[in-house]
């Protein structure tokens, strides 16, 4: 299936054929399409400053059809980082830390951890150095919980669910 959309010409440096792209589309829900760019138009448009792109999607059960409305994500520069919820940083003047749970000692204790950040996205932070991944973090109550504190894991978040619903089910909360 050819997929024609338009992308804000300031993004035209970044833009070239075999780009990524994810299409996912209302008709579809939770389902994402992927395909590839194709060509690039040669005119800006001068109205809306736009130039139009082509990809191609594969469709073999021709679920797709001409017109169907679909929301575009160009993956310009895929990267696998580390990210935590930006609520789990404490600044301290130019510096950064995390309270890292070190689970190795005979009670959990909270560990403060100089981190190093890089992009920031709403709610999100991308951590460069000073932790890995499948570390335990405190993502909630930072303000409360001071290194060297013995802390209780009440839940561990998955990134699916919300902090209400994370605490009644580690109390032991109704439906359980």
């Amino acid at each position: 299936m050819k997929l024609d959309f338009s992308v804000p010409s300031i993004h035209l440096e970044s833009l070239g054929t075999e780009l990524s792209i994810e299409a996912t589309s209302p008709a579809f829900a939770g389902r994402k399409f992927e395909g590839t760019v194709t060509s690039i138009g040669t005119r800006i448009d001068p109205v809306t400053r736009t130039i139009v792109v082509r990809a191609i999607l594969p469709n073999p059960v021709r679920l797709l059809k001409p017109g169907l409305l679909m929301r575009v994500e160009l993956i310009k520069n895929p990267r696998t980082v580390l990210v935590i919820p930006e609520e789990a940083l404490i600044p301290v003047g130019r510096d950064n830390h995390v309270l890292v749970v070190d689970r190795s000692a005979a009670s959990t204790v909270a560990q403060r951890r100089q981190v190093t950040i890089g992009s920031r996205r709403p709610g999100e932070v991308e951590i460069l150095e000073g932790l890995e991944a499948g570390e335990f973090i405190v993502t909630h109550g930072t303000l409360r919980t001071r290194p060297g504190q013995p802390v209780t894991i009440i839940a561990v978040d998955e990134g699916g669910e919300s902090l209400a619903h994370l605490l009644t089910q580690g109390q032991g909360g109704p439906g359980q």
